[in-house]
């Protein structure tokens, strides 16, 4: 008796915290890897899908107030954009629910350029050098540009038409630069 005890016990022990999964596979075109290529684009942390993303997003804003010298300002303005490319990607390759937010989330992170532009000039109206932050940003663009070259490759319709017009503001960004 103890023994079928023990063994009925043990049965629904594993039963309990096995991980069966009968989900179907998703159909990825791509991998993150794939499309960035060797360009180090940085891990973005929380995903916009996170319910904690806020969080995030408000931790930013005031790290951008707070940065009152134009290059730093610009450098984290590139940070910030790269961030938002990396975070569009990895939610390009969660599936096919999410390729909006995706687009939407790039299309955010392209305006940093904007600002990090915008600020280049500030900082070479008071005389502070700008050579080197000015050749980050336009290897920046260069790199977002060719991600987003290779992500069109991968999609039709709307999401391709989206990150189409990403591309063409990031080559007109390149050209003022």
């Amino acid at each position: 008796m103890k023994k079928l005890l023990l063994t009925l016990f043990s049965l629904v022990v594993f039963l309990a915290f096995a991980n069966i999964s009968f989900a179907a596979e998703k159909n990825i075109p791509f991998t993150y890897e794939e499309i960035v290529g060797q360009y180090n684009l940085p891990y973005p942390g929380l995903l916009p899908d996170n319910r904690f993303y806020f969080f995030k997003m408000i931790r930013d804003r005031i790290v951008g107030i707070i940065i009152s010298d134009p290059i730093k300002k610009a450098d984290f303005d590139i940070l910030e954009a790269d961030k938002r490319l990396s975070t569009g990607i990895y939610l390009f390759t969660s599936g096919e629910q999410k390729n909006q937010l995706a687009t939407s989330t790039i299309s955010k992170g392209e305006n940093y350029f904007v600002d990090a532009s915008l600020k280049i000039q500030l900082a070479k109206q008071q005389g502070i050098g700008v050579s080197e932050i000015k050749g980050r940003l336009s290897d920046s663009l260069k790199k977002h540009q060719e991600i987003l070259r290779r992500l069109e490759t991968k999609f039709s319709g709307t999401v391709k038409e989206e990150l189409q017009q990403e591309e063409q503001k990031v080559g007109q960004l390149q050209k003022n630069v």
